[in-house]
Formats: structure tokens, C-alpha cells, sequence
């Protein structure tokens, strides 16, 4: 799972404060499930990933907007314009006083991974770039 870590980075390039305090951002997994295919090891991951920032003092909608910049890249088929309902994207929040809350993102992900098997046994793991929204 290469977009866990690239969350990361983005949240922690954009809020000074995660270098600082990485303990603040807590990224998990949940619901994960793989779609293999026959006659091969490449393979779909989907699951569900969790951000948890805690003590966060910064306006909710900046984490947001930053969250949703990231899935623009690695996964604009879930922002497709027109697409009504779409809930791949949630959240809670848990107000600790006037200038705290803990944030909780659940994000509904795909990663598209291609294994390649060399004739000496060699594996090679390649995960995918998302098509971007130029590409629709």
C-alpha cells in the first residue's frame, strides 16, 4: 500500500505542526479486501483508510481541502464530477474545547497493483498510478 504513506506526506508538508508532532496524525486501515485475477499475482487492494488527527487546532475545512487535493491525484475517479451520492469521503469530529477537536477521516481507497514474475522466480511489485482527471 503505497497511498497511506503519500497522505502522510502531503498532511505533513502542508501542517508544519505533524513535523513538529507526528504523533498527531494516526493513519490505519480497515475493511481491506483484495481482487486477485486467475493466472496472475497481480492484484486490486480496496480498503478503507483512517486519518485521525488529535488535538488539532487548525480549521477543519484546511485538513479537508488538503485531503481532497490529494485524492485529485491518486484518486480523481472517486471526485468524478456529476457523481451524486458520493460518500468516499467521511468524517467525526470530537470537539475537546473551543480551540481543539480530534478529526477522523475515513477514506474509501483503491490501489491497483501489477506483479511481475521474472523466469528465474524474481518478483517484481509495481503499484499504480491513478489516471488523472485529464485523462476522462
Amino acid at each position: 500500500m503505497d497511498k497511506p504513506d503519500s497522505l502522510r506526506a502531503k498532511l505533513t508538508d502542508t501542517f508544519p505542526v505533524l513535523k513538529d508532532h507526528p504523533d498527531k496524525l494516526i493513519i490505519y486501515i480497515i475493511a481491506g479486501s483484495i481482487n486477485g485475477q486467475k493466472y496472475s499475482l497481480s492484484h486490486t487492494e480496496k480498503y478503507t483508510m483512517r486519518v485521525l488527527l488529535t488535538d488539532w487546532a487548525a480549521p477543519m475545512q484546511q485538513v479537508t481541502a488538503t485531503i481532497l487535493s490529494w485524492m485529485q491525484v491518486h484518486q480523481p475517479q472517486k471526485l468524478l464530477q456529476g457523481n451524486i451520492g458520493n460518500e468516499s469521503m467521511r468524517y467525526e469530529a470530537e470537539i475537546l474545547d473551543n480551540n481543539l477537536a480530534d478529526l477522523l477521516y475515513e477514506l474509501d481507497i483503491t490501489e491497483k497493483v501489477v506483479v511481475k514474475v521474472a523466469a528465474n522466480g524474481d518478483v517484481e511489485i509495481l503499484a499504480q498510478t491513478e489516471p488523472q482527471p485529464d485523462d476522462y
